[in-house]
């Protein structure tokens, strides 16, 4: 009985001390189970493991690697542009008019895109460019083509229910992709116990297509049906300076797995995708924790309060990431040792150090850049991420193909220490510049 009242008084004053603002509880309240959800594709590795071939494992985490890339692009940045402008105004017309305007352009975006797409087969050549292993694209052409817009929009849906607050509406979206997105391809697989690769790619994006289905009208709700000229301009003036300036930051993303599938098969590419899967654990914790971060940036009108939180916040993460990445090394010694993943997997416990470190120095980076766009100063962007392209890009080509999959996680990690210090480096000076302290 002590012991619960001690544990009591300690998590009150915990909460007291570093949670003034809420955002821990919110974090908890509003994001455990998005937590969950992504890492759920984690907590079942072993039996996915189990359920798919070294080869059609290495396959499928390529093709993934691919679309989440994409996804990311056919945002165009309109994300974070409805983030800012509905969280900048509490006027329910308003909102409902970006939310419909944004919303429209988007969709007029990704469709003239695509038609070009499919008239003039841009998808078959591109494939031809992204893989070097022997690979027939037609059994999953369907899938890859769906699966960019249906992620778009179940992405933005998400995005829009943490932005209003909409507690009770993101715990049963998530809920209901916890359950979907992970029974519906687990059966599947145990049905058809072949081309588990293809399979899995099916039925991951029917699920999500059942989830966008379901919460679609969620949004929908709110719009007011009436184009604005003028928010459609505030919106293209967020976006699209961020789309540009992010652009190479999601190729920096893709750019190892890109590589090092020239230089071995999809086998070995297997044993990569599992380490950075481990690794991308922290990633996931960082973008469930974003979702609760962003708004309390945007909501707040001291620009050194946003730089002082933005500080405090990152010294903190960085011990928490750093405790959660040990245990990750610990935990998948653990999981090789009792057979959970195959002993032919043992070679990621020496990529996993090297990329969690790369996570962490990634992930801060993306907390720095956050006050970048509170500052509106997105042609930052554009200077820091153009900058950092070539170089990345060639310490990637001599790693990787020298080194294979070892030299794969000493590039990521070389990329993220140069993200962080030329995003770290930037602060400081902004900071110095607008006399902040």
């Amino acid at each position: 009985m002590n012991i619960k009242f001690r544990f009591r008084q300690l998590y009150t004053r915990f909460i007291q001390k570093y949670d003034a603002s809420g955002l821990i509880s919110r974090f908890f309240t509003l994001l455990s189970i998005d937590i969950l959800v992504k890492a759920s594709g984690f907590i079942l590795l072993p039996i996915y493991l189990r359920l798919m071939t070294k080869e059609e494992f290495g396959t499928f985490s390529y093709i993934i690697s691919i679309i989440g890339m994409f996804t990311a692009i056919f945002t165009f940045g309109f994300h974070v542009a409805i983030g800012k402008l509905y969280l900048a105004t509490t006027d329910v017309k308003y909102r409902g008019e970006l939310l419909f305007t944004v919303s429209i352009m988007l969709s007029t975006i990704i469709a003239i895109v695509y038609a070009f797409v499919l008239v003039f087969d841009l998808d078959v050549i591109l494939v031809h460019f992204l893989f070097k292993n022997e690979f027939n694209y037609a059994p999953y052409r369907i899938s890859v083509l769906s699966a960019i817009p249906i992620s778009v929009i179940t992405g933005l849906i998400l995005n829009f229910l943490i932005n209003s607050k909409k507690i009770a509406s993101v715990t049963k979206y998530n809920t209901s992709k916890l359950i979907a997105v992970n029974l519906i391809p687990i059966i599947a697989l145990f049905i058809f116990q072949s081309n588990a690769d293809i399979v899995r790619l099916q039925f991951l994006y029917l699920a999500e297509l059942i989830i966008l289905l379901l919460f679609l009208s969620v949004p929908i709700k709110e719009f007011t049906y009436s184009f604005n000229i003028k928010i459609a301009k505030k919106a293209m003036l967020i976006a699209f300076p961020y789309f540009i300036g992010t652009l190479p930051s999601m190729f920096f993303i893709f750019i190892d797995k890109f590589i090092l599938e020239k230089f071995v098969t999809f086998s070995d590419l297997s044993i990569y995708y599992l380490a950075f899967a481990i690794a991308g654990i922290l990633s996931i914790l960082a973008a469930s924790f974003n979702n609760a971060w962003f708004p309390e940036i945007f909501s707040e009108q001291r620009l050194e309060i946003v730089l002082s939180k933005t500080k405090f916040i990152i010294k903190r993460l960085f011990i928490i990431y750093l405790v959660i990445g040990i245990i990750l090394v610990f935990a998948s010694y653990l999981a090789l040792s009792f057979n959970l993943f195959e002993k032919e997997y043992y070679e990621i416990l020496y990529l996993l150090p090297i990329l969690l470190i790369g996570q962490i120095f990634n992930i801060i980076a993306v907390q720095y850049s956050f006050f970048i766009l509170y500052l509106g100063k997105t042609y930052w962007y554009v200077i820091i991420n153009y900058s950092i392209l070539f170089p990345i890009l060639i310490i990637n080509l001599f790693l990787i193909s020298k080194y294979g999959y070892n030299g794969a996680a000493y590039s990521y990690l070389s990329s993220g220490i140069i993200n962080f210090v030329f995003y770290f480096l930037l602060i400081n000076y902004l900071s110095k510049k607008t006399k902040i302290n």
